[in-house]
């Protein structure tokens, strides 16, 4: 059966029967990155946003620290 199916994959496509399983680990090697990566730009996007806020939080209060004194 095995040996039907390598020669069905081989003659009918022109591939070898290792093909078409590295070919799908490939395709879910390029989705997990594609995913990967979006994931990673919205962290840092996010880890910006709240380094920001955080600054500017601390300027406000220097600010009105040294106004005060």
């Amino acid at each position: 059966m095995l040996y039907d199916l390598f020669y069905f994959v081989h003659d009918s496509f022109g591939l070898h029967f290792w093909d078409l399983p590295a070919l799908l680990v490939g395709a879910v090697m390029v989705v997990m990155l594609i995913v990967h990566t979006r994931n990673q730009k919205k962290r840092e996007n996010d880890f910006d946003e709240e380094r920001q806020e955080k600054l500017e939080a601390m300027q406000k209060e220097f600010n009105e620290g040294s106004t005060n004194a």
